[in-house]
């Protein structure tokens, strides 16, 4: 699965995912930056610039996401930026190189129960 997904939740957010052309100008344009991508909390969506490579895409996806989560626990931390730059990369690494890691981390609430279930005197 390598498409880029339409939108994401983000606790109790959800976030539209464009990679186009004419919206990541409108970010450049409002932000006065060019970047690899943006998260916009109050219009819920993730802006990505659809010239970098589809790795790159990915890693670019996963910061934005961060920043995301970030914005759920409290926008008003300070180092948002620098811990989400020292963090992004590493973790997908750790992502690609553990699938068995990735498929424990999201089982549904039914199995962990099951798990929980055995585990039980």
């Amino acid at each position: 699965m390598s498409d880029l997904p339409d939108s994401i939740i983000i606790g109790p957010l959800v976030y539209t995912v464009k990679a186009d052309e004419a919206s990541h100008a409108r970010e450049v344009w409002k932000s006065s930056k060019d970047g690899w991508g943006a998260i916009n909390y109050g219009p819920g969506e993730i802006v990505l610039d659809p010239d970098q490579t589809t790795q790159h895409r990915r890693a670019a996806l996963l910061h934005e996401v961060l920043h995301g989560c970030w914005h759920t626990t409290d926008p008003q931390i300070e180092g948002e930026e620098a811990a989400i730059r020292v963090l992004a990369l590493p973790l997908l690494d750790v992502l690609r190189r553990n699938p068995d890691l990735v498929a424990y981390l999201v089982a549904t609430d039914e199995l962990a129960s099951d798990d929980d279930a055995e585990a039980s005197p």
